[in-house]
């Protein structure tokens, strides 16, 4: 006779305990104190050949370099512990992490993916350092998340960014979707000092009840503050760092300054508009 169990465990936990360590593929990896690891030299280890390589060698337990790394199909509770002067970083392609919050991750390179898709929630808070939050291959589902102090992008997605209740504030850039729609509620993206919210060749789309999703090319409905108007030519937007080596497209690049709270999942869009920007119209 055979017995099947009601309920099925959770993946197997490791304890993370040290900077270099990887959390096996498949894996829940606990974050057991905070850590140090060493600045961006140490951090931007964790972003090369090598460390992929380790990461891809199931026999590789320590990357030799200032950050945690993170196999397909891994996560790391952060435990309400802080990583700090490293990166949390999914370095492989076509694979899929998680990290999960309380926790914080403080300067260096953030949290940073190469893989598939990046998940992050339950009230992590990345601040400091030269990136929040990154997947420069794959897309971003974000829920209960804070970046903040960034010197670029608070949060970039390369194929589409999916947020709830999520901040943004006192970057360089607030957010970055390269490719694929941003989707979200409740985001704020305040006081970054080049702009709130840049899409470029994609869309930024509400989903009004009952009806089919459309595109920020039209003219934005606003509720009791003025809001930027988002179809500027792109030779009117100005000029962000660290965007040419992304190679954004002179087209199809929609730009908001200051966002209160924008919340896609209805249709009106509350925006504190901050700079030289039109006042949006009705449609």
């Amino acid at each position: 006779m055979l017995l099947v169990p009601l309920f099925a465990g959770r993946a197997s936990a490791v304890d993370v305990a040290a900077c270099g360590q990887l959390v096996p593929a498949g894996q829940v990896g606990v974050l057991q104190a905070d850590l140090d690891c060493g600045g961006d030299e140490a951090a931007g280890a964790c972003l090369t050949e090598a460390a992929a390589a380790c990461a891809s060698d199931p026999g590789c337990m320590d990357a030799a370099c200032g950050g945690v790394l993170l196999r397909d199909g891994s996560t790391l509770e952060m435990n309400g512990h802080t990583v700090a002067n490293g990166v949390v970083v999914c370095p492989l392609f076509h694979s899929r992490c998680s990290v999960v919050g309380p926790g914080t991750i403080i300067g260096g390179y953030g949290l940073t993916a190469l893989g598939r898709k990046l998940d992050a929630s339950g009230g992590l808070d990345v601040h400091g350092g030269e990136v929040g939050i990154a997947n420069y291959k794959g897309k971003v589902i974000l829920q209960d998340a804070t970046v903040s102090g960034v010197a670029n992008w608070g949060i970039q997605a390369y194929r589409g960014l999916r947020a709830t209740n999520v901040t943004s504030n006192n970057n360089e850039i607030g957010i970055l979707v390269y490719n694929g729609s941003f989707i979200g509620s409740g985001i704020t993206a305040n006081d970054n000092r080049g702009t709130g919210v840049l899409v470029a060749a994609g869309r930024l789309v509400s989903s009004p009840s009952g009806g089919r999703c459309s595109s920020i090319r039209r003219a934005i409905t606003v509720s009791g503050v003025s809001a930027a108007r988002t179809d500027r030519p792109f030779a009117e937007q100005p000029s962000y760092p660290g965007t040419e080596a992304l190679g954004l497209p002179r087209h199809a690049v929609h730009d908001l300054h200051d966002v209160e709270r924008l919340d896609l999942v209805l249709e009106v869009l509350r925006l504190d508009a901050v700079g030289e920007h039109r006042h949006a119209e009705r449609a």
